[in-house]
């Protein structure tokens, strides 16, 4: 935490939090002062609030599907189905390739701290191995 990009991202997270914060605070005013009757600002800036929320969770859902691989195309790993075949993280037609996060091999607790230092131990060793 002593790394000056670690506090340059913090201080552009909050700077950029603060900016939405303020803007979804006056939207309600700012769109009466375009016209807009209080009830129908109000309407809106509730159905930007509940569709952002959505929108993030359908993204998220879509992003863990459907992993941007295509810059692995011309490697031509896709086997039977569009799936890429893989022995843990390493991929079975280019074997010195991992793709670390790919498809269910992360195994229990790997959303934990302790879960994802184990996998990621175990793949270093693995790539050590290998070098």
């Amino acid at each position: 935490m002593r790394a000056r990009l670690f506090w340059l991202l913090v201080i552009a997270f909050t700077a950029s939090g603060g900016a939405v914060a303020v803007i979804a605070v006056l939207l309600v005013t700012y769109r009466i002062h375009l016209g807009h009757s209080p009830v129908l600002a109000a309407t809106l800036a509730g159905l930007l609030g509940v569709l952002s929320v959505t929108v993030r969770l359908l993204t998220a859902g879509l992003q863990a599907r459907l992993p941007a691989l295509a810059h692995l195309a011309p490697l031509r790993l896709r086997g039977p189905g569009g799936v890429i075949g893989t022995d843990g993280t390493r991929a079975l037609a280019e074997p010195r390739l991992h793709l670390p996060g790919y498809g269910d091999w992360t195994g229990p607790a790997s959303a934990t701290p302790i879960g994802v230092g184990r996998t990621a131990r175990h793949l270093a060793a693995e790539i050590t191995a290998q070098l």
